[in-house]
């Protein structure tokens, strides 16, 4: 339950605190720095896989990384990262901490027999 509320306050924390501009300005450029130095040829290919990635997208990666904004970012941290818009999934011997999970208001019990309704 511990990791749980930390999780929250740590997701709710970004999601109130801006991104600053020197911050961004400092994060992009060292990516664009890590593209630019990539020298062995695991390097590029693992970080232009076809199988992975777009191509297309990958090969125009620092002309997108500058022309993204700070707008561009903290739009997406608000709208994306919020408190209590993902889904945990515990599984194993709940006996260990069935009293934590009753503090957990959504909670969804599924078995193994829900499992194979599924399929």
């Amino acid at each position: 339950m511990n990791t749980i509320e930390l999780f929250d306050k740590t997701i709710a924390n970004f999601n109130t605190t801006l991104i600053d501009e020197a911050k961004f300005k400092e994060t992009v450029y060292k990516r664009i720095i890590a593209i630019k130095k990539m020298e062995s040829p695991d390097e590029v290919s693992n970080f232009y896989n076809p199988l992975v990635y777009n191509f297309d997208k990958r090969k125009n990666m620092i002309n997108d990384l500058n022309t993204l904004t700070v707008d561009d970012i903290n739009k997406v941290i608000k709208k994306y990262f919020t408190p209590n818009v993902y889904k945990l999934v515990i599984s194993g011997d709940e006996s260990k901490v069935a009293d934590q999970l009753t503090k957990i208001n959504s909670l969804q019990k599924f078995t193994a027999s829900d499992i194979e309704k599924d399929n």
